[in-house]
């Protein structure tokens, strides 16, 4: 989807928490990332308003072509935030939670969490 969204793709920003769905997910990109000649840069969303700001600012200097945000709870917390500078960026953003592209996210793909969840319930 990625290299549909911006032709000629070269360089992919990673948000995602410190934590091990989000190791997985980077890894899980390393390895797609690599295997077509794009580098990618994970960044880890912190809870410390100064640390997220910091890494705003090397996301923005370090000047990717799209930014990657992988669903948690912490990213979850700040979607706003990070809405916020990808679009000051004019940077196109993607993610696997459906619900961040009310939040401003220009695509996402994979499951309504949401909806499983509410399914779920009634099976109980």
């Amino acid at each position: 989807m990625a290299v549909e969204l911006v032709p000629g793709l070269k360089r992919v920003a990673l948000i995602a928490a410190d934590d091990a769905p989000g190791a997985m997910e980077a890894n899980a990109l390393r390895k797609a990332t690599a295997g077509i000649g794009v580098s990618l840069v994970v960044y880890t969303l912190s809870t410390e308003s100064g640390e997220r700001t910091a890494l705003f600012a090397e996301m923005v200097r370090s000047r990717p072509e799209l930014l990657f945000i992988a669903a948690s709870d912490v990213t979850y917390t700040y979607i706003d935030e990070i809405v916020k500078v990808a679009l000051i960026q004019r940077l196109p953003t993607i993610s696997e939670e459906s619900d961040f592209a009310k939040r401003g996210v220009l695509a996402t793909y994979g499951p309504n969490l949401l909806e499983m969840f509410r399914l779920a319930v009634g099976q109980v």
